[in-house]
């Protein structure tokens, strides 16, 4: 009798954890943001009836990839085991600059091994920029201004796009730099004297800065506390100094320039200012008290490597950014928020931005957000908030530069575990979709990094990769992904560039 209890106990259970299994959700019933419960399913007991997602053949799409400027063929899943973070390149000087003769290449042959830009209708989006290019010689300079969340910090995906512009196009020198360091930068080593103080327009901000003047980084940095309706003037100046030097790490364009361009604003005390390159002084100067934009110049008659700028003051003015450039030739800036979403146009001072932009002369935006909208975004109604705000970015971009062309860089695949393995977010390809279209309303071009690595579930193959490609938080790229990312992005603005050649002979 107890042997008989036993048992039918036994397959009550059975039946209770079968219902169960069969009628609890598929993806689990969510308890908090980080923290999903889930039920086995009968599939997860006999895994040949359940439907597996094709992968991304990873070394396919590496061995595919060009080095776009030769038209060579690299086998890059043999040259990254032995790559190092970053190659050490040699300067791009007019020795090697490559022509930009369209008949240069087969366009119609390489287009299978590069993810093409997507161009909104009548593909003039690009045009500003590219007939800039197109007359390089005849220009001074040329910008680009390269935003992005963290997936860009150390100046990666920046670096390589930087380098080969250069390297194409002509130029040296890093671009803007935060005055304070807010990491660690394979381009240029920064230092700076105690005291800093970094005030960003985004994430959370300082209640004690009752303005949104903020400038083209989104960030203002001070060597004395902000100044109130209390402030009363020390009885010392306050000394700071910062300084740039070379990286080892870093490509050989960045390890040289000519000028030191001081953006700053808000000055409400004189500033003496000294620059020194090699501990020797060059330069002494002063900064004019100011309110609005200023910029202080230090140019060199020959190339140097290094500079320190030691400042003086009983009150700081607001730092916006210094700027390392050469005389000419292409500058392309990194502009990392971390995490940021991109909504940080409409809420920094436009009149300082505009004036900023104009100063800083903005050829092309480079937009490429997506790391920390989409983990927070659960349905398509989300989704849409997200684009829609997006693009107000971008509408207030146009506004400011209206001849500037406006390029957005899709999110790249992202996983969220899901029981044992690891998924794409299930929202990613409707926001992908759904910034393609608004991009292309929005006479912009885009491109989709999701695509070029390889579609859902992509992530783990890149993560998994001998070396890595990609970060075990499965999202942010490593830094030989980042150069492979990278690449793929450089060769498709070329593709376009010289269908823009072919279109204008």
């Amino acid at each position: 009798m107890k042997v008989r209890n036993t048992l039918i106990f036994i397959l009550i259970i059975f039946a209770v954890i079968a219902g169960l299994m069969a009628v609890f959700p598929k993806d689990g019933i969510r308890i908090t943001d980080n923290f999903v419960l889930h039920c086995p399913s009968f599939s997860d007991f006999w895994p040949s009836s359940a439907k597996s997602e094709p992968t991304v053949d990873l070394d396919s799409l590496l061995s595919s990839q060009i080095d776009i400027d030769n038209e060579i063929p690299q086998k890059a899943q043999a040259k990254l085991k032995d790559m190092p973070e970053y190659e050490e390149q040699p300067d791009p000087t007019s020795d090697n600059v490559v022509s930009d003769d369209a008949s240069n290449y087969n366009i119609e042959e390489i287009k299978s091994a590069v993810n093409p830009l997507e161009m909104p209708a009548g593909n003039t989006a690009l045009d500003h920029f590219f007939r800039k290019l197109s007359h390089h010689g005849e220009y001074e300079k040329i910008r680009v201004l390269h935003y992005g969340d963290s997936q860009l910090e150390g100046d990666r995906i920046t670096a390589y796009i930087r380098y080969k512009l250069q390297g194409r196009f002509g130029g040296n020198g890093v671009g803007m730099c935060s005055p304070v360091a807010i990491y660690s930068q394979y381009s240029m080593k920064q230092d700076a004297s105690e005291g800093w103080i970094r005030c960003p327009g985004f994430g959370k901000r300082d209640p004690n800065v009752k303005h949104r003047k903020y400038g083209p980084m989104m960030a203002f940095n001070r060597f004395s506390p902000i100044r109130d309706s209390l402030w009363e003037r020390p009885e010392e100046p306050y000394n700071a100094w910062i300084s740039f030097t070379k990286s080892s790490m870093g490509y050989g364009n960045t390890r040289k320039f000519k000028n030191v361009y001081i953006y700053y604003g808000n000055c409400t005390e004189e500033v003496n200012v000294t620059v020194k390159v090699g501990g020797a002084v060059v330069n002494e100067g002063r900064m004019p008290i100011s309110e609005g934009l200023n910029v202080y110049a230090y140019k060199s008659p020959d190339y140097i490597s290094d500079v320190t700028l030691e400042f003086e003051a009983f009150d700081s003015p607001d730092f916006y950014c210094v700027s390392l450039e050469d005389d000419h030739g292409i500058i392309v800036d990194n502009i990392a928020m971390r995490g940021c979403s991109g909504e940080v146009f409409t809420g920094t001072d436009r009149s300082l931005l505009s004036a900023s932009y104009s100063k800083l002369g903005a050829d092309l935006f480079i937009l490429q957000f997506g790391a920390n909208a989409v983990p927070n975004t659960k349905d398509s109604k989300g989704a849409t908030y997200f684009t829609n705000l997006f693009m107000s970015q971008v509408r207030t971009i146009r506004a400011m530069c209206p001849d500037a062309s406006i390029m957005i860089v899709g999110p790249n695949d992202m996983s969220v575990k899901n029981k044992d393995a690891y998924e794409s977010y299930p929202i990613l390809d409707t926001m992908v979709n759904m910034l393609r279209d608004a991009a292309q309303r929005n006479n912009c071009a885009f491109w989709d990094t999701y695509k070029a690595m390889g579609g859902r579930n992509s992530m783990p193959k890149w993560v998994e990769a001998d070396p890595p490609l990609a970060a075990k938080d499965y999202t942010h790229f490593s830094p030989q992904g980042a150069q492979v990312i990278s690449n793929m992005l450089y060769n498709a603005i070329i593709v376009e560039y010289t269908n823009y050649l072919q279109r204008n002979k």
